[in-house]
C-alpha cells in the first residue's frame, strides 16, 4: 500500500489542528509562532537546495530515483530536515492559533511520517548506499 505524500499528511494535520478553537487571549504566542515559521521555512528551503545541488529527487514516492546520499549542509544536523520543517510548521500553527491542545495532532503526524515514510526510506537508502548510509545514521539523528 502506498503512503500519502508528506505534504498531504501535513495539510490533513493542519486541518485537524484547525478543529481546535482559536484562542485570542494568548497572543503572546504569536512572535514565537512567527519565529518558528521562519526557522521551518529556512530549514525546508535549505533541505530542498541541498537535494537540488546533489541532483537527486525530493519526491518521497520516487525512492528509486535517488541518485546521491546527501550528508552536507542542513543534513549534518538532521537526517530528515524536510519532515522536521513540516513538524515545526505545525507547532507554529498551533501557537499562532493560541491553542496548545492542537499540538496533540503533532505525534500523529510524526508517527505517520516515521512509519510510512522515514522507515521505508531508510531501508531503501541502506540497500542502495550500504555502509556509507549506516555510518551517516550513526553520526546524525533522525529528527533532531
Amino acid at each position: 500500500m502506498k503512503s500519502l505524500p508528506p505534504p498531504i499528511v501535513f495539510v490533513l494535520a493542519l486541518g485537524l489542528m484547525s478543529l481546535f478553537p482559536h484562542l485570542q487571549s494568548v497572543a503572546f504566542f504569536r512572535p514565537l509562532a512567527v519565529a518558528l515559521g521562519v526557522f521551518a521555512t529556512i530549514t525546508g528551503g535549505l533541505s530542498v537546495w541541498a537535494f537540488y545541488q546533489a541532483k537527486t529527487t525530493i519526491n518521497p514516492h520516487r525512492l528509486d530515483a535517488t541518485s546521491a546520499l546527501v550528508q552536507n549542509g542542513i543534513f549534518c544536523f538532521s537526517r530528515n530536515p524536510m519532515y522536521l520543517s513540516l513538524a515545526i510548521l505545525l507547532i507554529a500553527f498551533a501557537l499562532w492559533r493560541g491553542n496548545l491542545w492542537a499540538l496533540s495532532v503533532l505525534p500523529l503526524f510524526m508517527g505517520y511520517i516515521q512509519i510510512f515514510q522515514i522507515l521505508p526510506e531508510e531501508r531503501m537508502l541502506t540497500a542502495k548506499f550500504g555502509r556509507d548510509y549506516q555510518d551517516y545514521c550513526a553520526r546524525v539523528r533522525r529528527w533532531i
